[in-house]
């Protein structure tokens, strides 16, 4: 999954369904303040 640029706010919440595979609705909430912590030390190995 990818997402850029980061949502603004302390959360984000993503939501998943696939119906056709009996998967039912998710959400899942994210600490962004974790994702831009993680985001502090990505290194982009392919740079355009």
């Amino acid at each position: 999954m990818d997402v850029w640029p980061l949502p603004t706010g302390p959360e984000v919440t993503v939501v998943f369904a696939w119906p056709a595979r009996g998967v039912a609705e998710l959400r899942v909430p994210y600490d962004l303040g974790e994702l831009r912590e993680v985001q502090r030390r990505v290194v982009d190995l392919f740079p355009a």
